[in-house]
């Protein structure tokens, strides 16, 4: 196994019935739960009324997307992995093994499914991956998905990115040169987008006034949770 940054070790709980991070006795919400709970109220009640109408559908969705993260965790971690299921494990690793295969053999992992936090603006959320290459610091974010995705509909994946991005360079004290969106596809190549520092930060603007809308309120009891963002 690789030698990489320090990895906290973190409780997730549900508070509140939002996904929130234990951060030394206190609770901060996820990123993911900031921007889902901001969303437009059409793109909220879109998705509810899918997901009431696809259930096991939407349960798949979510299932693949864990199966996938845990295969790509195992694959950049660990030199000999042996892949030979992993086409059968899931439906988007044949499409995804070239672009993983450059990231491990052209970067150096520094974080992987590692939690993340922001003491001063009080978020937490867990990061896909971290690596060091010719370009400094890469933060990635891995998606699953049926369809391609327009840029102009994955807004949120890119605010999502700025917040770790920001929350990294607090908890570690370095500096995130790049941050890249995959998005895979069972049936064509990754989708890639990149953020740089302007884009970043135009990001963290649009995160940051999500944040000021999102009403977090501590008056009920939180109960342990035992998946990750």
């Amino acid at each position: 196994m690789i030698e990489m940054l320090k990895k906290y070790d973190v409780n997730h709980t549900i508070f509140n019935k939002r996904r929130c991070y234990d951060i030394k006795g206190e609770i901060f919400p996820s990123v993911t739960t900031i921007l889902g709970d901001t969303k437009p109220a059409r793109d909220k009640a879109v998705l509810s009324r899918w997901q009431a109408k696809n259930p096991s559908l939407s349960q798949q969705y979510r299932d693949d997307g864990v199966t996938f993260h845990a295969m790509v965790e195992n694959f950049l971690l660990f030199p000999d992995v042996d892949t030979s299921g992993y086409s059968v494990r899931s439906p988007f690793w044949e499409q995804a093994y070239k672009t993983l295969l450059r990231i491990k053999r052209h970067t150096s992992v520094e974080l992987i499914e590692a939690p993340i936090w922001s003491q001063t603006y009080r978020y937490a959320g867990t990061v896909d991956c971290l690596v060091s290459g010719q370009s400094g610091l890469t933060i990635i974010d891995w998606k699953t998905s049926r369809k391609a995705k327009k840029e102009e509909w994955i807004q949120d994946y890119f605010c999502q990115l700025a917040a770790y991005s920001t929350g990294i360079e607090e908890l570690y004290g370095i500096t995130v040169a790049i941050a890249v969106c995959m998005v895979f596809l069972p049936d064509q190549k990754p989708q890639i987008f990149k953020l740089k520092e302007k884009s970043l930060n135009h990001y963290w603007e649009l995160f940051k006034a999500r944040l000021d809308i999102f009403e977090f309120e501590d008056n009920t009891e939180r109960e342990d949770e035992e998946k990750k963002e």
